[in-house]
């Protein structure tokens, strides 16, 4: 029973890593929405900066709505994001003090096992010596 809780708490484990490797992603791509972000506000701060026409303030307004629902988005992903990462965390913590506790409660097992090894044989012995 304590191999296949310790099995299970190790498929557990691979589990984790695997979702936190897809967190890890998912913030990579992340960045680089962030840099493109980055870019197009200075490109829209570099063509306000050259005093456009009634023409070109129209094209930036509509880049600039574009930004801001990209930013929206990006803020809501932001968040999911995070609040999975904060659950993956606390998940790590409790499987690795699982995994210790389990690990502890093998090697009393075995210490007990010895322990009746011994009692066992000295029993033996005992009984040998009296006959």
């Amino acid at each position: 029973m304590i191999c296949a809780h310790h099995k299970a708490l190790c498929q557990s484990f691979m589990q984790w890593k695997t979702d936190i490797d897809e967190n890890d992603a998912q913030l990579r791509i992340l960045r680089e929405a962030s840099e493109s972000l980055r870019e197009r506000h200075r490109n829209i701060a570099a063509q306000l900066s050259k005093g456009p026409d009634a023409e070109k303030i129209k094209e930036l307004e509509n880049e600039l709505r574009k930004v801001e629902a990209q930013v929206n988005m990006w803020l809501r992903e932001l968040a999911e994001i995070s609040k999975a990462r904060t659950k993956l965390e606390i998940q790590f913590v409790c499987l690795r003090s699982d995994i210790r506790l389990n690990t502890v409660n093998i090697e009393v097992a075995n210490v007990n096992i010895d322990r009746i090894e011994l009692n066992y044989s000295q029993m033996w012995k005992d009984f040998f010596v009296q006959r």
